[in-house]
């Protein structure tokens, strides 16, 4: 009876008879996350090897080694020219694994408040009424789902956390919110968790 395989690197272990053989495949899929993601925007975008190769003034076999190679083989220039043969730009986010979660967590909805402000800016710009309202609708969504995950997150811990909800705080005693800006968060001591 043959052998069900759940993933590619399954099936290379299995044909080649090599367990090992799977955790070579894996690193290969692995160094190619960038790779692909960049074919899957070129094909998305309905672009050819070619128009990209003239838009960063080389050679389409560049191109086609760029998208055949692994994601430690691309350089950034050529990465930049890529994207901007798709009209897109590259956004990169450093990050420090060994820093705190909540430091993480606050740098994260520092950069989300930073899209939000950005997408105002745009609706105040159009001074289209739908593009507003459509934006409207959207801060509602945002914040409705903000909350929804939130509130699932705080479900399920609620036994080991001890956290509350503002509606569940007294007025009491309660002091204004302090805004941390980024650069704060990123000088600060490590705060505990409760």
């Amino acid at each position: 009876m043959a052998r069900i395989s759940h993933s590619v690197a399954e099936m290379a272990a299995d044909i080649l008879d090599d367990p090992s053989a799977k955790e070579r495949v894996e690193k290969l899929i692995a160094n190619r996350r960038l790779t692909e993601q960049l074919i899957l925007q070129r094909l998305l975008r309905e672009k050819t090897q070619t128009e990209v190769a003239k838009h960063m003034g080389c050679h389409t076999s560049k191109i086609s080694r760029m998208e055949a190679g692994s994601d430690q083989d691309l350089k950034l220039g050529d990465i930049l020219g890529y994207l901007s043969a798709l009209d897109m730009n590259l956004s990169m986010i450093l990050s420090d694994p060994t820093s705190p979660i909540a430091d993480r967590i606050k740098h994260a909805v520092f950069q989300i408040d930073d899209q939000l402000k950005e997408l105002t800016g745009l609706a105040s710009l159009s001074g289209d009424e739908q593009i507003t309202s459509g934006i409207d609708r959207f801060y509602h969504e945002v914040l409705f789902n903000f909350i929804k995950n939130f509130k699932s997150t705080y479900d399920e811990f609620r036994d080991r956390l001890q956290i509350s909800f503002p509606e569940e705080e007294s007025a009491e005693g309660v002091d204004e919110v302090q805004e941390i800006s980024p650069e704060e968060v990123s000088q600060r001591e490590p705060a505990g968790v409760v």
